[in-house]
C-alpha cells in the first residue's frame, strides 16, 4: 500500500446525511487534495468524490472535520446530537443483528469456522 493510501492518525470526517452517520479516516493524499484545512475545501474536496464508498454518505447535511490541531465544528448546532443518536442507534440494531444471527447459528446447531 502507498504511503499516501494510509489514514493520518487524527485526521477524520464525521458525516451526517438524511440516512446515515460515518467516520471517514483521512489519507495523505485526501489532505493533499483537500489543500488548507477550511470548512470550504473540505465541502469542495467531498463534491469531487465519485467512488462507491462516498455514495452511501454524500450528499452530506453537515460535517466535523478533525487534522491535527484543527477542529472544524459542525455547521448546526443540533447535527452533533442527532449524529451522536444515529451512531448509536446503528451500534444497537448491529448488536442485535449479531445477537439474532448467534441465535441462528446455535439452533442450527453450526459451529465457528477455525482459523489456522
Amino acid at each position: 500500500m502507498d504511503a499516501r493510501e494510509k489514514a493520518v492518525p487524527g485526521a477524520y470526517i464525521e458525516i451526517i446525511n438524511v440516512y446515515s452517520v460515518a467516520t471517514i479516516p483521512l489519507t495523505a493524499r485526501d489532505l493533499l487534495e483537500i489543500g488548507s484545512f477550511t470548512r470550504e475545501n473540505i465541502l469542495a474536496w467531498m463534491g469531487r468524490q465519485r467512488t462507491p464508498d462516498w455514495a452511501e454518505v454524500l450528499p452530506a447535511t453537515d460535517f466535523h472535520a478533525v487534522c491535527g490541531d484543527i477542529d472544524i465544528p459542525w455547521a448546526h448546532e443540533g447535527s452533533k446530537v442527532e449524529w451522536d443518536t444515529i451512531r448509536e442507534r446503528a451500534k444497537t440494531k448491529a448488536a442485535a443483528n449479531a445477537a439474532t444471527a448467534f441465535e441462528i447459528a446455535k439452533q442450527l446447531d453450526l459451529k465457528p469456522p477455525v482459523v489456522q
